[in-house]
């Protein structure tokens, strides 16, 4: 009987069989989700340094209840529903509210309240990183439990970090905005209902191509939860070590029949792994090709010797050295055979 699309009734005539004809309007004096979006659009435009402020559709296109497109200052007040001179996260929060009934009235239409104590117990932020080597993810969170909105700003070196997205962690489907600059992002949610058990977390990439060991951080700044700004500051540490050329102690070590050799690679490499007896005698040769920069530590891309030569004779108990080879780069270790 009653549909919307970002806001505006679908309408439609009817004729044999058939049935068409969409009207779009925007600014129709009613709230709805599509208003909380352009709210949390508003907000991460606004955290960027500049700022990218974008257009409410009301200063394009005359709403139903003005005559012409409206100017900057009365788009801002129709978007400050709770009338804090602000545009914030919780503006959009108090939008979705209203839509599913659980307020009646934007605080900014009742009579002004005496100021009451806030006490916001989700809004923790933390950071981890997945490792430090190239390619590792670095993730801000912010602990959103009990929260109707949040915001904040994060800053970061663009030569070591490369952002990949936002995500809410558990079973709460929060309506988010992000928006990215260069070495910046900033982020916002909100909820019609508060949160429980949720976290926001934002993805970061460390570089492929770091050479060398180098330090960095991702500071958070503009942080809000539920409209109230964050009295300490945030930052994340990490390290980032570079991939290098290394054979690494095989195994099990002794072994019997089989082992495991893992290495690294600092560059794109053929790579060759030769086993040889203690008397200088070539025993197998492993063929690995073509492999990429990275680590080659698990069983399923670590080098493996079944314990036999190249005839397919199972070798005598003893030690043996093992020979790594890629491009330019050799390195050798021992392995023992056991009995």
């Amino acid at each position: 009987t009653t549909a919307l699309l970002n806001e505006a009734e679908v309408t439609t005539t009817t004729s044999p069989g058939t049935f068409s004809v969409l009207t779009l309007l925007y600014g129709n004096g009613r709230a709805s989700p599509f208003d909380a979006a352009w709210v949390l659009e508003y907000v991460v435009g606004a955290a960027l340094t500049p700022p990218v402020i974008p257009t409410f559709r009301i200063q394009e296109t005359a709403p139903t209840w003005a005559a012409a497109p409206v100017s900057d200052a009365i788009a801002f007040e129709v978007a400050d529903v709770d009338g804090d001179l602000a545009i914030s996260a919780m503006d959009a929060s108090l939008i979705l509210q209203h839509v599913v009934h659980l307020i009646t009235e934007f605080p900014v239409e009742g009579a002004p309240a005496a100021p009451s104590a806030f006490v916001v117990r989700g809004g923790r932020l933390s950071g981890r990183a997945s490792s430090e080597r190239p390619g590792a993810e670095i993730v801000v969170s912010m602990d959103a439990d009990t929260l109707h909105a949040g915001e904040l700003r994060l800053e970061f070196d663009p030569r070591l970090l490369t952002f990949r997205g936002v995500s809410v962690r558990g079973d709460a489907k929060p309506a988010i905005a992000h928006r990215e600059a260069p070495g910046q992002v900033a982020v916002a949610f909100a909820s019609g209902q508060a949160l429980s058990g949720a976290s926001l977390e934002v993805t970061f990439e460390t570089s492929a191509g770091l050479r060398e060991s180098v330090s960095g951080s991702v500071r958070a700044s503009r942080v809000r939860y539920d409209g109230m700004p964050a009295a300490d500051p945030f930052a994340f540490s990490f390290r980032v070590e570079p991939y290098r050329f290394r054979l690494m102690a095989n195994y099990p070590n002794p072994f019997n029949p089989e082992t495991w050799i893992p290495f690294e690679l600092a560059e794109d490499s053929d790579v060759t792994v030769r086993v040889y007896g203690m008397d200088g005698g070539l025993v197998r040769t492993l063929e690995l090709g073509r492999l990429g920069i990275g680590e080659y530590h698990a069983r399923d891309s670590a080098a493996y010797w079944n314990g036999r030569n190249d005839l397919g004779e199972a070798v005598a108990s003893g030690v043996y050295v093992v020979e790594l080879v890629a491009g330019e780069s050799r390195e050798t270790r021992r392995l023992v055979v056991g009995k």
